[in-house]
C-alpha cells in the first residue's frame, strides 16, 4: 500500500531528524522512501509498505509519541489527486520502477494558461443558454390561462417558462 505522510512541525534545518525519522520508518517502509521537505516545518514523505492499516497507523502512532510530532496520513489510491510542479513529481512519488508517476492517475502539473481573449460577444448562445434564457424568461405582461394552454397544444408542457407554469399552477 501507498501512503503520503505529512509531518507538521518538523525542525526543517535539523539532519539529525531526517536521520532518526529513516531509521525508525525503516522497519516498515518496502521501499527506500521518497520526501519533500518544505519551509515553515512542513515534511512530506512517500513510502509503500506492505503492512496493513492498522499496522501502518500503530507504527505512525509510536512516531508521533516518540518524535512529539502531528502528521496527517493519506493512503494513496486511485482517487487521490496531487497538484504539484514536475520536480516534486519525481522527488516525492517516483520509489522505483515498480512505483512511479505511470501510478498516479491524478497528478496535475499547475500550468499559467492565457486567457481566452478570442470570445466574440456577438456570438450567438449555443443552444443551451438558449433553451435557458427561453425557460427563465418573464414578460411584463402575463400570460392568461388561455395562452399558456395553447402553447401546451402547441409546443408540448415541457416548452413552458417559469412565467407561464406559474399561471398554470394557479388554477390546479
Amino acid at each position: 500500500m501507498n501512503y503520503l505522510l505529512t509531518i507538521l512541525s518538523t525542525p526543517t534545518e535539523d539532519n539529525q531528524f531526517i536521520v532518526s525519522f529513516n531509521r525508525f520508518m525503516s522497519p516498515i517502509v518496502e521501499t527506500d522512501g521518497r520526501y519533500v521537505q518544505y519551509g515553515n516545518g512542513l515534511l512530506l514523505y512517500h513510502f509503500d509498505t506492505k503492512l496493513d492499516r492498522l499496522g501502518v497507523t500503530d507504527h505512525i502512532r509510536e512516531l508521533m509519541k516518540s518524535f512529539g510530532v502531528y502528521v496527517i496520513l493519506t493512503e494513496i489510491n486511485s482517487n487521490t489527486v496531487f497538484g504539484i510542479e514536475g520536480e516534486q513529481v519525481d522527488g516525492l512519488l517516483n520509489l522505483g520502477p515498480d512505483i512511479s508517476i505511470e501510478n498516479f492517475p491524478y497528478v496535475i502539473y499547475p500550468k499559467y494558461e492565457e486567457p481566452d481573449t478570442e470570445y466574440d460577444d456577438d456570438e450567438d448562445d449555443d443552444e443551451v443558454v438558449q433553451k435557458l434564457m427561453q425557460r427563465f424568461r418573464v414578460v411584463e405582461i402575463e400570460p392568461t390561462l388561455d395562452e399558456v394552454l395553447e402553447k401546451i397544444y402547441e409546443k408540448g408542457i415541457s416548452s413552458l417558462s417559469i412565467q407561464e407554469q406559474a399561471v398554470l399552477n394557479q388554477f390546479k
